[in-house]
């Protein structure tokens, strides 16, 4: 199969769920990881939501504790 560039199209791997734990377990490394796999990855968003979905709960604890 080729892209629109006729050159071989080459499947992109998912994002792993060691990567997503660490994103949601420390959220400065997965914006790191988000921005140094987005090209690589077919869904590095997953990346992303993760280390946000921390930060928002991080937030929140912080303002009702």
């Amino acid at each position: 199969m080729r892209d629109e560039n006729n050159t071989p199209y080459q499947a992109k791997e998912k994002a792993g769920c060691i990567g997503i734990t660490i994103s949601f377990l420390f959220p400065i490394i997965g914006l790191i990881i988000y921005y140094v796999k987005r090209d690589s990855v077919s869904n590095p968003k997953a990346y992303l939501y993760a280390a946000l979905l921390m930060i928002l709960i991080g937030t929140l604890i912080g303002t009702f504790a």
